[in-house]
């Protein structure tokens, strides 16, 4: 049976979040078939904790973060944000977080999966997906396509601020990464209609525009 930490981290609660479900680092709490290892013994126990919050009334919110992706990142160069020297910050700088592009049809596809994976084992009452920004401006051959494809030629190498080119590079961004949202969205509610999405788009409001 449950463990007394268990029932007693439920004591007063309305809504939980199932831990980091699939968190930044790319380790999860569930079983996975998209070859995630599991954080815990946790992993086998078919939704303890979930089980727990649900008989005791308590609505429970899925995790999954966006573009940090630590162990994809590692494990498929080819999903990589990129700099313009052609390396991920986690390579340029010895960043803890490696970041995956959201222009790449295939980290998409992943991202998707995985989604699925998650709503096929339990039934959250919400889905918060972290971090949907640029934390910089990638040159992988994906975006330097798209960003042709939108402005009719290649990426600057810098742009200063409060010119025609730096608003240009902005409203790239914003449009991409909200087409990105967006397809997030509509996947999950085409899965489960009744779950409420959330994305932490909280840069929005910091007056940090470079993020996109």
């Amino acid at each position: 049976g449950p463990s007394q930490a268990a029932i007693d981290a439920l004591d007063g609660k309305k809504i939980i979040f199932i831990g980091n479900s699939y968190t930044y680092w790319g380790n999860c709490v569930i079983p996975a078939e998209s070859v995630m290892d599991s954080q815990s013994d946790r992993t086998n126990d078919k939704g303890l904790f979930y089980q727990l919050c649900k008989e005791n009334g308590i609505r429970v919110c899925g995790y999954y973060s966006l573009i940090h992706n630590t162990r994809e990142h590692d494990k498929h160069p080819e999903w990589q944000l990129l700099q313009q020297s052609g390396q991920s910050s986690r390579q340029s700088n010895g960043s803890r977080y490696g970041l995956c592009g959201p222009n790449n049809p295939e980290y998409r596809d992943f991202v998707f999966k995985q989604i699925d994976e998650m709503l096929d084992y339990f039934e959250p009452d919400a889905m918060f997906f972290d971090m949907p920004f640029w934390p910089h401006l990638c040159y992988c051959p994906h975006c330097q396509a798209r960003y042709k494809e939108f402005s009719g030629h290649a990426i600057p190498a810098s742009t200063q601020l409060g010119t025609p080119e730096h608003d240009e590079m902005l409203c790239y961004k914003i449009k991409f990464m909200g087409e990105f949202i967006q397809s997030i969205s509509n996947h999950v509610k085409k899965k489960r209609p009744d779950v409420s999405v959330e994305h932490n788009t909280a840069h929005a409001v910091t007056g940090v525009t470079d993020f996109g």
